[in-house]
């Protein structure tokens, strides 16, 4: 996730500072039941700022978002899932 105002233009030329974006949430759809750990990824040094968990019921979930200076990227792995998953098939 990106804040808007984080552009070169406007960093570099304006000269501007930046304004947190706070309290967004992110609206997932069509994901499997289950339980979901959420990883937040500093995208400027390449490493995990935090992990959380997040809850699936009926194929979806908010994720409220973490303050945004510049951007961050979010990363999700099913841990648990409610449903049991078809086996996959050897081609």
């Amino acid at each position: 996730m990106q804040n808007r105002e984080n552009t070169w233009y406007k960093q570099i030329v304006e000269a501007a500072k930046l304004q947190e974006v706070q309290g967004a949430t992110l609206q997932l759809d069509h994901m499997i039941d289950g339980q979901w750990t959420v990883e937040w990824w500093d995208t400027y040094q390449g490493k995990i700022e935090r992990t959380s968990s997040l809850s699936v019921a009926n194929g979806a979930a908010e994720l409220a978002l973490p303050p945004i200076l510049k951007d961050i990227a979010v990363k999700l792995r099913l841990d648990r899932p409610s449903v049991t998953l078809p086996k996959e098939k050897n081609p």
